[in-house]
């Protein structure tokens, strides 16, 4: 599903995604397809995709989301170390 707005991290960058639940329903995989411009650069506009259970959601449905704040501070770390090393 795309979300008009998220506070899901997409795969990129080689850094994980987000996990994390929607209306109570679990987040198995977060992406972006890494679109490129006539300048053969990434666009930032591509839409987030979450991939869940959707059998229960509709087309502009308001939902609410949460990710996993413990995964998300141990990515970030795990992260920031790797540009170190």
């Amino acid at each position: 599903m795309v979300l008009d707005k998220t506070l899901f991290y997409p795969l990129s960058g080689n850094q994980n995604y987000d996990t994390g639940k929607i209306d109570g329903m679990v987040v198995t995989a977060v992406s972006v397809e890494d679109e490129q411009n006539e300048n053969n650069k990434l666009s930032f506009t591509s839409p987030i995709k979450h991939y869940a259970d959707t059998s229960t959601f509709e087309v502009g449905q308001q939902v609410t989301a949460s990710i996993n704040a413990e995964n998300r501070l141990r990515t970030m770390r795990l992260h920031s170390v790797s540009h170190i090393v």
